[in-house]
């Protein structure tokens, strides 16, 4: 989502990047509070901005500038660069909120890091597929999802096996961005993991390299397993 900055402003006032919180109606089965769905808000960077320059306009730590795009603070902007500034947030369906605990602020917050973790390991894409390997010089399918979870201070072991161990299992109509997804690719099990980005897509390591794949494709449906949601 790109919005002016105009708009961005005037959206930070109305404190349009907390949570939307909708009643849902009550039935036989359920009743309770759907938190949001969400999407990153981008800007594209123009010249004279800064990191800290951005943080004081839409009132934003640079901190979770630094941590939603990547940077540190000594990371130089391009002009043209596109940056998120923050989240926006949509009415969700009941089916998103599966698995979520710990009421809506704790789903929201869960909700963003998934976004953030689905966006990191987008920038892995191209690095070979090294057997074992759990580095940016290559990865193996586990091994890059220890890596990513890794960066946000998430333990997960090495192994598709052990990683299928954690988390709560989720059906594949509710899977949200940074769900793991596991597929029986040589009919034993969890043998291979991917991180689910959104759209029916994932992101895994296997050979030649890191790539995006759909859970769609007639290899990858015919051979899934299942997911687990860790955060």
């Amino acid at each position: 989502m790109f919005v002016k900055r105009s708009m961005v402003a005037c959206c930070i006032a109305l404190s349009c990047f907390a949570p939307v919180v909708v009643m849902a109606k009550s039935s036989n089965s359920s009743k309770g509070v759907v938190p949001p769905s969400l999407s990153p808000i981008r800007l594209t960077v123009e010249p004279g901005d800064t990191l800290w320059g951005l943080s004081s306009t839409y009132q934003i730590s640079l901190s979770k500038l630094e941590r939603w795009n990547h940077l540190t603070q000594t990371s130089t902007l391009q002009i043209g660069q596109k940056l998120i500034i923050g989240w926006s947030t949509v009415q969700a369906t009941k089916t998103a909120l599966s698995g979520r605990s710990g009421g809506v602020d704790a789903a929201y917050k869960a909700g963003i890091l998934g976004e953030e973790i689905a966006s990191y390991v987008r920038e892995f894409i191209g690095v070979p597929y090294v057997w074992g390997g759990e580095s940016t010089s290559g990865f193996d399918c586990s091994g890059l999802v220890s890596f990513v979870f890794g960066h946000f201070g998430i333990p997960l072991g090495h192994s598709s096996y052990d990683q299928y161990d954690q988390g709560t299992p989720v059906s594949r109509n509710a899977l949200v961005p940074g769900d793991l997804v596991f597929f029986s690719s040589d009919g034993s099990g969890p043998s291979h993991v991917g991180i689910y980005i959104g759209n029916g897509e994932f992101v895994d390591a296997e050979n030649p390299g890191v790539r995006v794949a759909s859970l769609d494709s007639s290899y990858w449906s015919s051979c899934y397993y299942g997911a687990k949601r860790i955060l």
